[in-house]
């Protein structure tokens, strides 16, 4: 029991301690964004031009991205929130239909997201005619060209089966962070070290700075003690009220050690002769001595 207090009061132990709970809340986010959100594909990153109007109008560019936050389509390094619905409920009426994530019919691996232009029902099956903002025409024109590779297959467009979900949020410039890491060698580590950094400097550095003002607030307390209680270098004595103490100090511990001196006290008589009484009221001054009369008996 005692161990695992010890443990429990360790700073470095503490420090893993917050780390992990960290982690285990991104990842309880992720999931409970999966649970919320109806599909195991809540959160991804806009990786391709097909949706910039005109198409690749950013080039790929951070800061040609920046004018872009508040457009009604999406942008290279966009985070987009994607919602399961049901592929029957998805709004078809070009061009304020919606932008959904789905499978690539020809490689269902690969996951692509555009923008609904019609959708129709063959034998049974719901299919969506799908095309890029800017691809060809660009949107909000009428679709005339720029359609989808999938969309001349027969039948043509992506099944309902193939549908992830739709767009429900974009939030512009963060996914620039995925993209860094996914096409710059030197991405993930710089991310790791970055994440390193500032757990050293949020947990690390606390602990070690808590640590000096403990030692601070104990040589305070030493010098606020009284002078028998103060450290010194060498034994010694000092005379305060009377009374002589002699303190000194363990050279290993540290330890301050006073002790005052028996010293005799002087007693009177409880009770004395008349005559002793009158030797005690003489006086002397100036070289000669001179006797008190004494007290009547």
């Amino acid at each position: 029991m005692a161990a695992s207090r010890s443990v429990w009061r360790n700073e470095y132990f503490k420090t893993v301690v917050a780390v992990v709970l960290i982690v285990a809340v991104v990842l309880g986010v992720f999931l409970g964004l999966q649970f919320a959100l109806h599909t195991p594909y809540p959160a991804l990153t806009v990786v391709s031009g097909s949706m910039n109007i005109p198409y690749g109008g950013n080039d790929g560019n951070f800061w040609l991205t920046l004018s872009t936050p508040f457009d009604r389509t999406l942008s290279v390094g966009d985070i987009i929130i994607v919602q399961g619905v049901n592929p029957k409920d998805l709004n078809t009426h070009y061009p304020n239909s919606d932008i959904i994530v789905f499978h690539d019919p020809n490689d269902t691996n690969e996951l692509i997201v555009h923008r609904i232009v019609s959708a129709e029902t063959v034998d049974g099956t719901l299919y969506f005619i799908t095309k890029g903002d800017g691809n060809g025409n660009p949107w909000p024109q009428k679709p005339e060209t720029g359609f989808d590779p999938w969309d001349g297959n027969s039948p043509p467009g992506v099944p309902a089966s193939l549908v992830v979900g739709k767009v429900v949020m974009r939030i512009p410039w963060f996914g620039w962070i995925t993209i860094f890491i996914r096409d710059d060698p030197a991405g993930l580590p710089l991310i790791l070290i970055i994440i390193i950094v500032i757990v050293i400097l949020g947990f690390v550095v606390p602990v070690f700075r808590e640590k000096k003002p403990q030692q601070e607030n104990q040589n305070q307390t030493l010098l606020k003690r009284p002078i028998s209680q103060t450290v010194f270098s060498t034994p010694f004595s000092v005379q305060a009220n009377k009374t002589v103490n002699v303190c000194d100090r363990n050279s290993q511990t540290f330890l301050i050690r006073c002790r005052t001196p028996n010293v005799k006290k002087k007693t009177t008589p409880k009770s004395a002769s008349p005559a002793s009484i009158a030797q005690r009221r003489s006086s002397v001054s100036s070289g000669f001595t001179r006797k008190l009369p004494a007290t009547p008996a």
